[in-house]
């Protein structure tokens, strides 16, 4: 007997060490840079600047959870956009940072060296950690340069792009010729083509060029380089410039939200409506009129026509009608606020009774378990080790019965 109990208790040990290892045996630092990427791929003195980083989780095991990225640049490079954050990415799985600069006009071609400061939870435990990024800068002679807003657009939405064509040199240009294309034709121009005439351009003078673009409803969100190519006259003669420019596909979404009122429970309907996805959805109750155990509820991510619902559990409403602040992160990794108004179907007061919470989407954080696998062999292993012994005590017996 004690063998048997010797063998369950040997191997019980085995597999509870093994989950153990499953939860702690993981690299220390689990962020890698595993590629970067510009657009423009040749960066110019002058140019804004789109930046991609991927960051992969080299981890087998364990998640990074709140990932907050931030870009140090040079005195040369002049930050619009340094800041990221991405909720959670997977073991084994790659998301990706974007930054945008623009490049002092005197800077000196050459390497410049950026530092990524990278703050994460591992586990619970707060990991930071430090990356370097090379970022090369040439000099060419260019004739123009070419900015485009908004640098945004949303996919299936109507945008107006508006280009501004700055006259880089100390001489007029005449006849210049504008056009612009997306590679794969996922961006394109509505109810006319890509192509633009501009008479005159003045010495260091701009000019605006507009045209209704719309992104496919169906595209995957992130940054598409935009080709612009330029012919012009001045002294010189007949000259060309192609020009690489990033456009951000994605952005902010919309939501569509109702209430159900219980005995004590208020029950928020949340759709995402809008076009883009959202991540790390937070939903509060900013009314006075409403006493609630907890007003602020995590549903976790939320896709575009997706929905789900946010449960509080509450003590007594006076209001008709309850105000509703929906916190998410876009696709470009900004956080932002959307503010509801709702109408109460009836009003509660004085009620204490339990309430629960209900998620249709969610898709937020779970606790890590045994796994099913060992946990079934373990289970096994117990029966046998429990059979055995009582057919060994049962033969045992029969014997003694014999003699």
């Amino acid at each position: 007997m004690k063998k048997y109990f010797f063998v369950l208790l040997v191997l019980s040990l085995f597999f509870i060490s093994t989950v153990s290892a499953e939860t702690t045996g993981d690299y220390l630092y689990l962020a890698n840079y595993d590629a970067v990427s510009f657009i423009p791929e040749v960066i110019d003195t002058g140019d804004v600047v789109s930046m991609t980083v991927d960051i992969e989780n080299k981890g087998t095991l364990i998640n990074i959870v709140g990932l907050d990225a931030e870009l140090l640049l040079d005195d040369s490079l002049e930050g619009i956009k340094t800041t990221y954050t991405i909720n959670e990415i997977n073991a084994g799985s790659t998301k990706k940072l974007v930054f945008e600069f623009k490049v002092n006009e005197n800077a000196q071609p050459g390497n410049y060296v950026s530092t990524l400061n990278l703050t994460y939870s591992r586990l619970g435990e707060e990991v930071f950690q430090q990356e370097e990024i090379i970022i090369p800068i040439t000099k060419t002679e260019k004739k123009v340069d070419i900015v485009v807003s908004p640098s945004v657009v949303s996919p299936g939405s109507k945008e107006t792009l508006t280009f501004t064509i700055t006259n880089l040199t100390n001489e007029p240009i005449t006849n210049l010729s504008f056009t612009w294309d997306e590679a794969n034709d996922l961006v394109l121009p509505l109810g006319s083509d890509n192509k633009r005439f501009v008479s005159f351009i003045g010495e260091k003078q701009s000019v605006e060029i507009k045209y209704l673009v719309a992104a496919d409803p169906n595209i995957i969100t992130g940054i598409y380089p935009i080709t612009a190519t330029t012919t012009m006259n001045d002294n010189n003669g007949v000259t060309t410039q192609e020009s690489t420019i990033g456009l951000i596909v994605g952005g902010t979404t919309d939501f569509e939200i109702s209430a159900d009122t219980t005995e004590s429970l208020l029950s928020i309907n949340i759709a995402n409506i809008g076009t883009n996805n959202a991540e790390s959805v937070i939903v509060k109750i900013l009314e006075e009129g409403i006493s609630a155990k907890n007003n602020t509820e995590i549903v976790g991510n939320l896709d575009r026509g997706d929905y789900t619902i946010a449960s509080f559990e509450i003590t007594k409403i006076t209001s008709k009608e309850a105000t509703i602040a929906i916190d998410y992160t876009d696709t470009t990794g900004e956080r932002q606020t959307i503010t509801k108004t709702i109408q109460l179907n009836n009003t509660i007061e004085n009620t204490g009774a339990r309430g629960t919470d209900v998620a249709g989407n969610f898709k937020g954080k779970t606790r890590q378990q045994l796994p099913i696998t060992e946990l079934v062999i373990l289970v096994g292993i117990i029966i046998v080790v429990v059979v055995g012994y009582k057919k060994r005590k049962f033969i045992r017996k029969k014997i003694k019965r014999v003699k």
